[in-house]
């Protein structure tokens, strides 16, 4: 059977915790990790953003 692919999206509080259920579930994997604040940060320092 495949894993479960997980996308966390924010890693306040519950994205660490759903990060670290995640880490010790045998059948699940992090397939992507979304953090708003620190992308936010980053489109003032530049003119554009590539999302992939």
């Amino acid at each position: 059977m495949q894993n479960v692919k997980v996308a966390v999206v924010g890693f306040g509080n519950v994205g660490q915790k759903v990060v670290e259920a995640v880490l010790q579930s045998p059948d699940m994997d992090i397939v992507g990790l979304v953090e708003l604040e620190h992308l936010l940060k980053m489109t003032k320092l530049t003119s554009f953003v590539l999302i992939m």
